[in-house]
C-alpha cells in the first residue's frame, strides 16, 4: 500500500515537472536557433562588404534581394520584410563605416534575458529593450536581467554596432 501511494505521489510530480522542463527547453532551443540565423546573416553582410564600408543603404531589401540573409528566415520579398523565431518583424539597418543596428520584434519576455546575454557575443556594443537601454561592456548579468523585467508579454529588442 505504501509502496503504491509513493509511485501516485512521484507519477503526480513527474506529471507536472515533466512539461515545465520541455517548455524552458523549446525556449533555449529557439534563442540558439535565433542567434544563428542572427549571427549568419552578420557573418554574411561582413562576407559582401569585407572590400567596403557597410553604409547607412544596408536594409532589409538589400539583404532579401542580395541574397545575404539564410534560407531559414521567412520573408516577404514584395514588402522587405523579414520574420524572427517567435513572427515578430526583424529590421536590419546599416550606419555608415560599419555601424549596424538590428531590431527585432515579439520576443517573448520569458527569454529575453538569455536572448540579450547571449547576442552580446555578435559585437553589438548597446542594446534596449522596449526603450530601457544598456551598454554590454557596462552591464552585469543582473543588469541584464533589470532590463529585461517588463510587464509585456513580448518585448521588442534593438542592437546597435556603432559606427567604427
Amino acid at each position: 500500500m505504501e509502496i503504491a501511494i509513493g509511485a501516485i505521489i512521484f507519477a503526480l510530480l513527474a506529471s507536472i515537472i515533466a512539461p515545465l522542463l520541455n517548455e524552458a527547453k523549446d525556449k533555449t532551443v529557439m534563442v540558439t536557433q535565433e542567434l544563428s540565423l542572427m549571427r549568419t546573416t552578420i557573418q554574411n553582410i561582413g562576407d559582401r562588404y569585407s572590400d567596403e564600408f557597410v553604409t547607412s543603404d544596408l536594409d532589409n531589401q538589400e539583404l532579401i534581394e542580395g541574397n545575404i540573409l539564410p534560407s531559414a528566415y521567412r520573408r516577404n520579398a514584395t514588402s522587405f520584410e523579414i520574420f524572427n523565431m517567435w513572427g515578430g518583424q526583424v529590421v536590419v539597418a546599416g550606419v555608415d563605416n560599419n555601424g549596424l543596428t538590428w531590431t527585432t520584434e515579439k520576443v517573448p519576455s520569458p527569454v529575453c534575458t538569455k536572448f540579450v546575454d547571449d547576442a552580446k557575443s555578435l559585437g553589438f556594443e548597446t542594446v534596449s529593450v522596449d526603450g530601457q537601454d544598456g551598454t554590454y561592456s557596462e552591464m552585469s548579468n543582473a543588469d541584464i536581467t533589470q532590463l529585461c523585467q517588463t510587464a509585456n508579454d513580448n518585448v521588442t529588442i534593438v542592437f546597435t554596432r556603432e559606427e567604427s
